[in-house]
């Protein structure tokens, strides 16, 4: 998996225990359907709608890829895009993503080609950080690389 995040990235305020399982069901359905060894790219940045900002992330794989009809029913309980009972799971996954990504304001979009890959991608609402003043904030690349330096 390659990650791209870039430094100054926007804070979301979100529960932390459902966006991690937001994002392990989309990236463990980029696995599943992807070959043995494909690359996933997760990459994260801002988008503007409506007036509001948006922290984006955007789960990418090569794997199989979904037909226009699947990818209009990902979101429905219990639905599997692939019937063949050969890739495990229950159904539940993009319910679950969508139900989490909408009460926190958010939404998410599916785009896939047939034997070339899926992307999915997430948006929650950015917050100002000025009114989060006082909030512990994220590490930057350059904080982590600075720990990992002063820790050897």
């Amino acid at each position: 998996m390659v990650a791209h995040v870039p430094d100054g990235l926007l804070a979301a305020r979100a529960d932390a225990a459902k966006l991690r399982q937001v994002l392990a069901n989309v990236l463990s359905n980029a696995v599943k359907h992807s070959p043995a060894g494909g690359a996933i790219d997760l990459c994260c940045g801002a988008r503007e709608m409506d007036g509001k900002t948006f922290v984006e992330i955007a789960v990418a794989d090569h794997g199989i890829g979904m037909q226009p009809d699947q990818i209009a029913r990902v979101s429905e309980r219990f639905y599997r895009a692939d019937t063949s009972g050969n890739i495990p799971g229950t159904g539940l996954g993009m319910t679950i993503v969508k139900e989490i990504v909408e009460l926190h304001g958010g939404g998410f979009t599916v785009d896939s080609t047939i034997g070339a890959g899926t992307t999915v991608v997430l948006w929650i609402p950015a917050v100002d950080i000025t009114l989060m003043a006082g909030i512990p904030q994220p590490l930057t690349n350059r904080d982590t690389e600075g720990a990992a330096a002063t820790s050897q």
